[in-house]
């Protein structure tokens, strides 16, 4: 017999008819998203300004709701609930790419898609395991789902995305002319 002691609890959330989409698009077309940060290739970041996007008064409500899913997520794993951090949005044009990274000091992490247009590039994430399966493959092995390295998750528009802030991820290379992304971290409330 063979237990698997060990899952990674992706959330997933729609939130297509979310009131304040619209501002949310609107929002990301101010200067700041023309910053440069070096994880990503090919696109821009309002996250070097330390501007808090879901701050601004008028995507209260969206913060609300993203807040209750992070509650929602952390109530199913047992977890005590962490509230919103830093929060920025990051615009990827065509053959841009996210590279490999973790949101180290943070809890919970999310993404959240207010734009993809067709042939958007899709979230990766890397195994937590992946260094210790992989150095035992050999190079015609097939990897099976305990061995596998990556997991693509095929990304919806208006659908928020939530992960252990630890686990690896990327994205692939961006076929489509332009996607939205607001991504966030969250602390525990020690006051």
């Amino acid at each position: 017999m063979i237990n698997y002691i060990f899952s990674v609890p992706i959330g997933e959330y729609n939130l297509n008819n979310h009131p304040d989409l619209e501002k949310l698009l609107n929002i990301t077309n101010f200067p700041e998203s023309n910053q440069k940060i070096s994880i990503i290739k090919g696109g821009n970041s309002s996250f070097p300004t330390k501007k808090n996007i879901l701050n601004f008064p008028e995507l209260k409500e969206l913060k609300k709701t993203i807040q209750e899913c992070i509650i929602n997520y952390c109530d199913h794993l047992n977890l005590k609930f962490p509230v919103l951090d830093n929060n920025w949005f990051n615009i990827l044009k065509k053959e841009g790419k996210v590279f490999p990274h973790q949101h180290n000091g943070s809890v919970i992490s999310g993404a959240f898609y207010p734009l993809l247009e067709e042939n958007s590039c899709n979230l990766i994430f890397h195994s937590p395991l992946n260094t210790f399966f992989q150095s035992f493959l050999s190079m015609d092995e097939k990897e099976s789902k305990i061995t596998n390295n990556l997991f693509k998750v095929p990304i919806k528009q208006n659908f928020l995305y939530l992960f252990p802030s630890t686990l690896m991820h990327e994205t692939e290379k961006n076929k489509s002319n332009k996607r939205i992304v607001v991504s966030f971290n969250t602390k525990y409330d020690l006051y």
